[in-house]
């Protein structure tokens, strides 16, 4: 599939290769009429789901039709085969997409043309299908997160930090991978997810303050800025919280934080979270601080930021390519006596191609334009907030 300015799509599968070893890839993107695929989550306090992807792929040919013993890819073409998408503008290859065929439903009209609805999920779909029964001592969140991957032999592809937080020992008995890698993230406040290129990604609760502080794009209405095809600002409550509840694992002691002012001015709106693997209460506290310090009053939101990249190619597809989940780029709107520019994080990104057309929505999340300080790291005074326990 290929697009205006030099833009190639490749669609590849790793026929024959099993899931987390793939090393042979064979392009099948010629017969790829039109795709959608989807990475991210919708907001910041999500879980990260095991997203999908689904591609019309042109079947003439009978190669897809997994009963054709003469087809190119049999006996391979069947459930669990690796997928990627990869888009290369002028010479660099980003990634996309990545995880493993689910469904090949195939589809006729008439006798002269024959469509597979392909359809494929990230490796996290794997983790949370997958159990596991395993002890472990107490020990760092990155630690313990490269544990549960091992016990289903994820053992390449992936990228971890080392975490922040000694997580209290754990017994898992016919857990979910998902779940149990999960609860390990929330005992750190950072993040578990799949990413495009199908690495299993642990954050640390710095990420975002560390490593994502600068604007790499903006998207707005004037002529020097990356155009967007429609935007939608919102602000409401639906991410007010201003009593946090947080119990660790193994206590019954529940750490609550409370801002007396935000319950005055939107009445009390209660988070709750339970079983969180951290080691002490004072940890336990310091999650419910930094919750309610990040959420007790509302913001200015991005519901919907659509981008054609067609209308300005050569500015737009290097973007839209180029673009990272948590990656911070800022949104201007300009209207009468109704200026808005706000920064936000990546969250998700779906992009919708046809023959014709190209679409992407951006999900974004507010970003905090505070400067921290990092005990043991800052130097006093170059920070104004206190980064998070």
């Amino acid at each position: 599939m290929s697009w205006s300015q030099d833009v190639t799509i490749k669609v590849e599968a790793a026929f024959g290769d099993d899931p987390f070893t793939e090393s042979s890839w064979t392009t099948i993107a010629g017969d790829v009429r039109g795709m959608v695929t989807k990475i991210g989550r919708t907001q910041e306090l999500d879980q990260y789901p095991a997203t999908r992807a689904t591609f019309t792929i042109s079947n003439t040919s009978a190669d897809f039709d997994t009963l054709n013993t003469a087809g190119a890819y049999w006996p391979d073409v069947k459930l669990g085969v690796p997928l990627r998408v990869q888009g290369i503008h002028s010479g660099t290859t980003y990634a996309m997409w990545y995880g493993y065929v689910d469904s090949l439903p195939q589809m006729w009209r008439g006798k002269s043309d024959a469509t597979v609805k392909l359809s494929a999920t990230q490796g996290s779909g794997f983790l949370a299908s997958a159990k596991t029964s395993v002890t472990r001592s107490a020990e760092g969140s990155g630690a313990r997160v490269a544990a549960l991957l091992d016990t289903v032999s994820w053992s390449t592809l992936r990228d971890l930090d080392a975490g922040l937080s000694t997580l209290a020992a754990s017994t898992y008995i016919g857990v979910p991978v998902l779940s149990a890698i999960r609860k390990a993230a929330e005992g750190e406040s950072g993040l578990f997810r799949v990413g495009p290129s199908g690495r299993a990604e642990f954050r640390d609760r710095y990420d975002r303050i560390d490593n994502w502080t600068t604007s790499a794009v903006t998207f707005g209405d004037s002529s020097t800025e990356a155009p967007y095809f429609d935007v939608k600002f919102g602000y409401d409550g639906r991410q007010v919280w201003n009593q946090v509840e947080v119990t660790r694992s193994g206590s019954t002691n529940t750490q609550t934080a409370t801002s007396t002012g935000s319950e005055d001015t939107y009445r009390t709106r209660t988070l709750t979270k339970f079983d969180v693997p951290v080691g002490t209460d004072n940890e336990a506290e310091g999650v419910a601080q930094w919750l309610l310090e990040s959420y007790r009053e509302p913001v200015v939101r991005v519901q919907k930021l659509v981008i054609r990249p067609e209308k300005a190619p050569s500015t737009l597809y290097p973007e839209i390519l180029g673009l990272v989940l948590d990656e911070r780029v800022t949104v201007n709107r300009r209207a009468a006596g109704d200026d808005i520019s706000e920064q936000f994080h990546v969250e998700g990104v779906t992009h919708t191609l046809t023959p014709d057309r190209w679409t992407t929505n951006l999900l974004l999340s507010p970003a905090s334009t505070a400067t921290y300080w990092v005990l043991g790291v800052s130097t006093l005074g170059s920070g104004t907030r206190l980064a998070p326990y």
